[in-house]
């Protein structure tokens, strides 16, 4: 009795009925209904149904035989080609007669020797192009570091024997306050430089190496203040 089936056939077999007044009152209801309906939306019997489909099937077959195009019964020729066929025909075709598409080396060597003799326009300059003169002073630039001489103020080279005898006779103290205003003259140097990339809108670019270099320079200074009071205090 785990089923609806089972729970049926045992209830038939205990004597219950249920099951029977309830199809006869089902199919009361239903007689009653078709007696009451309208015959014409009543559907036909199963047999009429069959006859009626058989005969609607019958008369399509012989409208779509009259419409066919009659054909003589002598006819010898070929049926219409319809176009899938056309196009895998023409497939077919193109398959047999391809051939590699290698050009002839005459006629690339003709191609290459017109085009190295066609003339081809330069790209026009952006901004405005530099003379001999702004060459030649760029090259200079670049060969004296930026500098040029007849643009920095005369100075009487000082030869190296001078140089190595000015160091003996000066102390230490002298040295590092020498190194002292250098590194100074320096790092105004590079405020300066930084100053003008700012104004110029490029200060971004220079900003992180200008400023290690004068953080390293002012490192530098440090040094040299503590030689400088040292010896200061040892000439006490």
């Amino acid at each position: 009795r785990g089923t609806a089936a089972g729970r049926v056939v045992f209830n038939l077999y205990s004597g219950d009925t249920s099951g029977r007044q309830y199809g006869a009152f089902a199919t009361g209801f239903n007689r009653l209904k078709m007696k009451t309906s309208d015959p014409a939306e009543r559907r036909a019997p199963p047999d009429v149904e069959q006859s009626l489909k058989k005969q609607d099937a019958i008369a399509c077959a012989a409208r779509s035989a009259h419409a066919r195009v009659r054909r003589p019964g002598n006819f010898t020729g070929k049926e219409p080609v319809t176009e899938a066929q056309a196009v895998d025909e023409m497939f077919e075709e193109a398959k047999k007669n391809y051939r590699p598409t290698v050009r002839p080396k005459a006629v690339s060597e003709l191609e290459n020797i017109a085009r190295r003799e066609e003339k081809i326009n330069p790209p026009a300059p952006s901004r405005r192009l530099i003379g001999e003169e702004g060459k030649l002073r760029l090259q200079r630039l670049r060969e004296f570091n930026g500098k040029l001489p007849e643009e920095q103020a005369w100075v009487k080279p000082v030869t190296k024997r001078e140089e190595a005898k000015t160091e003996r006779n000066m102390n230490t103290k002298a040295q590092a306050e020498v190194l002292f205003s250098q590194v100074v003259a320096e790092i105004e140097e590079r405020e300066t430089f930084l100053a003008d990339m700012t104004r110029a809108g490029r200060g971004q670019q220079y900003e992180t190496a200008i400023k290690a270099e004068i953080g390293e320079r002012v490192r530098t200074l440090k040094k040299l203040d503590v030689t400088i009071r040292r010896e200061e205090d040892a000439g006490r």
